[in-house]
């Protein structure tokens, strides 16, 4: 317990470093801790593909409810800046907390481009949630294992021109303004 704090201590006292960048490269390759940049595509692209609209149909009212990814039993949730948050840890949790939306915050996804990538993450794709309050599109990645497994979603940085960072604002919103940490804009991006 000591050491947990004095761990914390240090954190937060730390000087602040700037944003944390997401790093996609390749460390310890052959190793049981290599990165997930060092995995290669054991599947068809389109396993792929199906894996990532899966995770769509999780948040989606008008799909099935059994309709869910292979996810790991230790998959992770991320959310980049503006909000750096762990949203989700573990397959029992990723699946509850959609059935959970599902009822709380009902929306629908339906315009979804998902594409397979050669290199991880193998799985990118840009949707538009449909919310009672609105439009919402974001961008999400996801990494896969060997097993075809989903480990990792997060909203990274899109691979198309002009693709919004996080989320931008819905049209029915002009005084949202571009600004991914406006109010409106978090609160309808915080979902994912």
């Amino acid at each position: 317990m000591r050491t947990a704090l004095t761990c914390l201590l240090l954190v937060a006292c730390a000087e602040d470093a700037g944003p944390i960048e997401p790093i996609n490269e390749c460390r310890d390759e052959g190793t049981e801790g290599a990165s997930a940049a060092c995995l290669t595509a054991t599947f068809p692209p389109d396993h792929y593909v199906a894996e990532a609209n899966r995770y769509f149909d999780t948040l989606d009212v008008d799909q099935p409810d059994d309709s869910i990814p292979d996810y790991h039993a230790q998959v992770a949730r991320w959310e980049w800046p503006p909000w750096l948050k762990l949203t989700g840890y573990g397959r029992d949790d990723m699946i509850e907390t959609s059935l959970t939306l599902r009822s709380l915050d009902p929306s629908t996804v339906p315009v979804r481009d998902c594409r397979f990538f050669e290199t991880q993450p193998f799985a990118r794709c840009y949707v538009v949630f449909e919310y009672e309050e609105g439009s919402c599109p974001i961008y999400e990645e996801f990494t896969l294992n060997d097993a075809g497994e989903m480990t990792f979603i997060d909203n990274g940085e899109g691979p198309w021109p002009g693709l919004p960072k996080h989320c931008s604002p819905p049209a029915s919103a002009p005084t949202c303004g571009a600004d991914p940490t406006g109010a409106c804009c978090t609160e309808c991006c915080a979902v994912t």
